[in-house]
């Protein structure tokens, strides 16, 4: 059988045994039965007074199987805890099992574990230390008798050998059984089974599975109460020494290796000693945690229930460059490996004690002991101990809700001989390196400062640092999260505050009146449609009491007007009800606001009475028709149609990021407006209104668009995460931490929220947090699935820049490219230089280093960063793009148009390039190159048509004298964007191109109306006016 089969752990405890000289010595020990009855009378507590043992938990050993012998068979059960006997049973004989080895052979023994519930000592005990089971076989071993023969007389006396058979006691197994569940409050533990392995290894054919291996059935009862620390407030602490790594030649395998650490308490300083770290080089295949109260057993009888994490995501390693954890244990590297767990029982002076030395100190003092006498020599006055020390950063323990933390730290040496033992009591002082007898207890006084100044870690000969792995767990937080408690009332104090509406403005624009009118139009087509059918209802019944029946001719009128009379009658019953009125006053309030809008010109006095009919009969036609386009998205009506230019919140946003692109800052605000306008109650909306505040550097508005979107929905991950982002920003970093963390709470796997939890926990040197979060959010990365429907805004490639090359493996570059699209760029640096501090410079570092530059307008420092990242890939589409818009941006646009064309013709590209061909297409019309620039507007137009690449068509064509082409062209940009002065000026140049004074005029008049800003554009149109002959039309008086 190989090691791997044989090693297998068991299921509900660890796997124990014991050596044959270990069993002999322990029964000889303590078989004095006066001490034995001393230990069940009473027990001593700390102040040496006698503490009455009132209470009792009984073990209870039911029956033993898996036990074959060919012959009959003695066994002897003792039960032990914390160096104590608590009973022996007597010798139990058993027959032959060879017939029937599935029996299960009776036992019955049981023994009681005495204890007071008010003495923290006597439960403190039950808690550290496990019961220990020791199972006994007498066997009889056949041994060679010399027996002497009488005297010879003849010749020389002689002596006779025979074999006799000879009574002796070996063990068959030990196991233990952890107690902490009684005390936590269970009343009795049923017939658990634990294994009894061999004592002795045998690597031949001798060799026995653990399924094979005898077993006992155990159960533990405690009959007067449910929970002996019921009415005790207490924690427990678990501290685990694991493994010493990166060892220097001169720690050699015969050498014995112990681990000391002092425990404060307020009554005493207690010395915890973990023994028998053995020099390995191979993988540890158990990965079970021993019991530092059964450390000298060998083998597997001192395992516990508990398992080494193989986590080490979650390991503190502040030597993640010069050490991998994951490596070291798979190899067979030399390592000290102990693996030896200790568990203490801590009232509540006790965790305020460690909560507060935690919180002053941060570290805890680790004390490593190198003996260089081989094991079982004992040490002469002469023979020294190599005495190290680390301090262990704990600090983890303070993050509300944590219980545990692993830590690599470094091992350091003495340079002061003089130094001693008792320093290293004190958090901050060191005891390193020096040699010391094995005799000597000398203490010396010392500050803090003084033995700072010391330190002197240490290293290998290669130059690796020496690291010891080290757990601490409590069984409660030290400190409880109140997360949603504390957001609660954030969140009830929040939706208390009023929408700031002087913060967020939401301008009164043509497009909200035009849709205020639709919506007066279609809710009086349900009112009228409504009334109609209370009317006919009434009607039937009117003509029912009068005795007269309806003809088939009325009865069709239902589903329309067929018969004049019928109408007027329905147009009667609306008057006298008085709802006619209603309807009109209702209509005659959106009818005033949408022709101020729409034209505002029509009551001045410079127009003479001809033009203001014509005025007046474009104003009916045109509310005649918006009247029946609303009519017709009721009944489905060319819904077709009206859908191609539906302004959906993606329509617009991308309207309003091309805007913006253009430098016409104004006109994207109105769109970012028209998304809330349109949808108030869309938390989706208000954050998107939100980025573009942030984008302007208007952080109060923004946090208003976070307040109304959490208001209505509070768990909205985007809205608490860029809530508290913002408050960290106005440095009111306490109520960012209540979103920030609840964030994190309401969704475990969200990495950018525990990345930022972390940026924020360095802003504000919260060292307890820095450290887990961090973790956390590399565990959230290896577990992380998609979201199902993320913000749209999170889904669409950004204008400018390109998020595909971002790693998916990479917690801060997928940090910095959710700020980017945030707008939060000086946030998104941050993440970007965490990113720099715990990996190597990379590729998308520096491509996300130079959008980061491009955002915040520094093209220079941007251009640098692209031609580094030029150098490393080579010629890509987002590095050539971003290097065109850094061109365009700094007006070098020969070299611009250059990257565009550049980025145009490489192969892998998106499908999109929007920003990309606007420009060139506008470029190569400021070239005069007007058939490529069309080439360019119309493949633009294929993949996303707007505004602007309608009119880059138009332009195109009116430039090539194709003016058929280029009215149609305006004519649909104009369909798309009303309000776009420029669209409107070509229209100007289009109509004195084609000879039509009367269109021109109206063209005209909305250019000035809608401040065309291109003076060079509104040059050449004074200049065509000029020579065509137009004269401006008056606008106003």
């Amino acid at each position: 059988m190989d090691y791997a089969e044989r090693c297998v752990p068991c299921q509900d405890s660890g796997l124990l045994m014991n050596s044959r000289s270990y069993a002999i010595s322990v029964i000889k020990s303590e078989r004095d039965s006066d001490k034995y009855e001393e230990d069940k009378e009473t027990e001593k507590n700390e102040e040496g007074e006698e503490c009455s043992s009132d209470s009792e938990i009984e073990i209870l050993i039911h029956n033993v199987e898996n036990f074959i012998r060919e012959g009959n068979a003695s066994l002897k059960f003792l039960l032990k805890h914390d160096g104590k006997l608590l009973g022996e049973s007597k010798v139990i004989k058993f027959e032959s099992t060879l017939g029937d080895p599935c029996k299960k052979h009776t036992i019955d023994f049981s023994a009681g574990l005495c204890y007071n519930a008010l003495c923290e000592k006597s439960v403190a005990s039950i808690v550290s230390s496990p019961v220990l089971i020791e199972v006994l076989e007498y066997v009889q071993v056949p041994r060679p008798v010399q027996t002497p023969n009488k005297k010879n007389k003849k010749g020389p006396a002689r002596s006779s050998i025979s074999i006799k058979s000879v009574e002796q006691i070996v063990t068959l197994g030990i196991c233990n059984i952890d107690l902490l569940p009684i005390v936590l409050g269970e009343e009795t533990l049923s017939k658990k089974k634990l294994i009894l392995d061999t004592p002795v290894y045998s690597w031949d054919e001798s060799a026995v599975p653990w399924q094979c291996l005898p077993r006992i059935a155990v159960s533990v009862i405690i009959p007067d109460t449910p929970s002996i620390l019921q009415d005790i407030s207490y924690n427990v602490l678990n501290i685990t020494i694991e493994s010493l790594f990166n060892l220097p030649s001169y720690f050699a395998r015969y050498m014995r290796y112990k681990c000391e650490t002092t425990i404060q308490t307020r009554e005493n300083d207690e010395r915890i000693t973990f023994e028998t770290g053995k020099w390995v080089d191979y993988p540890d295949v158990e990965g079970t945690k021993k019991w530092k109260g059964l450390q000298n057993i060998d083998g597997r009888g001192s395992f516990s229930k508990y398992k080494i994490d193989f986590n080490y995501g979650r390991i503190k390693n502040d030597f993640k460059e010069q050490f991998c954890m994951k490596e070291a244990t798979k190899k067979n590297v030399p390592r000290i490996q102990w693996n030896t767990m200790h568990r203490l029982l801590m009232n509540e002076n006790d965790s305020q004690s460690l909560k507060w030395h935690i919180n002053k100190y941060r570290k805890w003092n680790l004390k490593i002991l190198v003996d260089e006498s081989e094991e079982g020599q004992e040490n002469s006055e002469q023979e020294c101990v190599t005495v190290y020390q680390c301090e262990v950063d704990i600090s983890q323990l303070l993050f509300p809700g944590n219980k545990t933390t692993r830590v690599l730290a470094q091992l350091y040496q003495l340079i002061d001989e003089s130094e001693s033992e008792e320093a290293s009591r004190h958090v901050g002082s060191f005891c390193r390196g020096s040699k010391i007898s094995a005799n000597s207890n000398e203490a010396g006084d010392y500050t803090e400062e003084d033995y700072q100044t010391r330190k002197d870690p240490l290293f290998t000969e290669s130059g690796k640092p020496v690291l010891i792995l080290v757990e601490f767990e409590v069984f409660k937080p030290l400190i409880i999260p109140r997360v949603l408690e504390e957001f609660t009332d954030a969140f009830e104090k929040l939706k208390d505050k009023k929408v700031n509406r002087d913060l967020v403005k939401l301008p009164y624009t043509t497009q909200l009146v035009e849709e205020e009118y639709d919506d007066c139009v279609k809710y009086l087509f349900d009112f009228i449609n409504e009334n109609y059918k209370d009317f006919k209802e009434s009607m039937k019944k009117e003509d029912s009491k009068n005795g007269s029946e309806m003809s088939e001719s009325c009865e069709s009128s239902a589903r329309k007007f067929s018969s004049p009379d019928e109408l007027s009658r329905f147009q009667k019953h609306l008057h006298d009800s008085g709802k006619y009125c209603t309807m009109r006053n209702i209509l005659k309030k959106r009818i005033a606001n949408l022709v101020e809008m729409k034209f505002p010109d029509r009551y001045s006095c410079a127009i003479d009475s001809k033009r203001r009919q014509e005025m007046t009969t474009a104003c009916y036609t045109y509310l005649i028709e918006k009247m029946h386009a609303a009519i017709n998205t009721k009944i489905n009506v060319c819904a077709d149609e009206m859908q191609k230019h539906a302004e959906t919140p993606k329509v617009l946003w991308f309207r309003a990021e091309e805007a913006y692109e253009a430098g016409d800052q104004k006109k994207a605000d109105k769109l970012y407006a028209k998304i809330v306008v349109g949808a108030t109650n869309d938390p989706d909306s208000w954050i998107m209104y939100a980025t573009n505040f942030v984008r302007s550097g208007k952080v109060d508005e923004a946090i208003e668009c976070c307040r109304e979107a959490i208001r209505l929905i509070d768990r909205h991950k985007i809205a608490l995460t860029l809530y508290g982002i913002l408050l960290m920003m106005k440095n009111k970093y306490d109520e960012a931490e209540i979103f920030l963390k609840a964030a994190t709470h309401f969704y475990p796997r969200f990495v950018e929220g525990w990345a930022l939890l972390h940026l924020f926990y360095i802003q504000i040197h919260y060292n307890p947090g820095i450290d887990i979060t961090l973790q956390l959010a590399e565990d959230s990365l290896r577990d992380r699935k998609k979201e199902i429907e993320p913000m749209f805004v999170f889904k669409e490639e950004p204008m400018t820049w390109c998020a595909e090359i971002c790693h998916d493996d990479r917690v801060f570059l997928l940090t910095a490219n959710f700020l980017l699209r945030l707008n939060l760029y000086d946030i998104a640096g941050l993440a970007l230089a965490q990113d720099i501090c715990h990996t190597k410079k990379s590729i998308a570092f520096l491509y996300f280093s130079s959008v980061v530059h491009y955002l915040q307008c520094d093209y220079t420092s941007s251009l640098k960063s692209l031609q580094e990242t030029e150098l490393l890939i080579g010629p890509e589409y987002c590095v050539a793009a971003l290097k065109g818009h850094c061109d365009h941006q700094l007006g070098n646009f020969e070299k611009s148009l250059e990257q565009y064309e550049i980025a145009d013709m490489l192969h892998k590209r998106p499908d999109d390039i929007h920003l990309v061909h606007l420009r060139m297409g506008s470029q190569l019309i400021d070239n005069g190159d007007y058939k490529h620039a069309l080439d360019v507007f119309l493949r633009a137009c294929k993949s996303r048509p707007t505004c602007k690449t309608w009119l880059g068509v138009g332009i195109s064509c009116y430039n090539l004298k194709e003016y058929d082409k280029s009215e149609l062209a305006l004519m649909e940009a104009n369909s798309l964007d009303p309000e776009d002065a420029e669209v409107w000026g070509y229209l100007c140049l289009l109509n004195i191109a084609l000879n039509r004074p009367d269109e021109f005029d109206q063209c005209y008049t909305q250019t000035i109306k809608l401040k065309l800003e291109n003076r060079q554009l509104m040059s050449v149109i004074k200049d065509k006016m000029m020579q065509s002959g137009f004269a401006i039309p008056i606008i106003e008086c």
